[in-house]
């Protein structure tokens, strides 16, 4: 499967289980991106690039990480909600253990 198709698939599903974690409120947060049929989780886009090594992918990382800092939402990575940030901080991801599912789950709260 070629990188936009894969991407298309990811972003509907992992939209589809992240919305149902979220209240009413916070998914109202996305209603500027969710168009017509009101259930697009993901901005449309897709600009990719080959990670060609280890190193390279912690400094796009660290990079992503850095996005909610630079736009102001937060003090610190780890602070935004939505970051792996705090997974790296805590010790859940990192390089030799990777980033548990579980973990991520816990991360969010999940709300029954």
């Amino acid at each position: 499967m070629n990188g936009p198709g894969f991407l298309r698939i990811l972003k509907r599903q992992s939209g589809e289980a992240i919305s149902k974690l979220l209240t009413e409120d916070e998914l109202a947060e996305f209603d500027q991106q969710r168009g017509l049929n009101g259930n697009t989780f993901w901005q449309y886009s897709f600009r990719s690039i080959v990670i060609e090594s280890e190193e390279m992918f912690w400094e796009k990382m660290h990079y992503t990480h850095m996005n909610p800092v630079e736009a102001g939402y937060v003090d610190a990575p780890e602070e935004y909600r939505w970051s792996s940030a705090r997974l790296v901080r805590a010790g859940a991801m990192s390089r030799e253990s990777g980033l548990p599912y579980q973990a991520v789950i816990d991360s969010l709260g999940a709300r029954g």
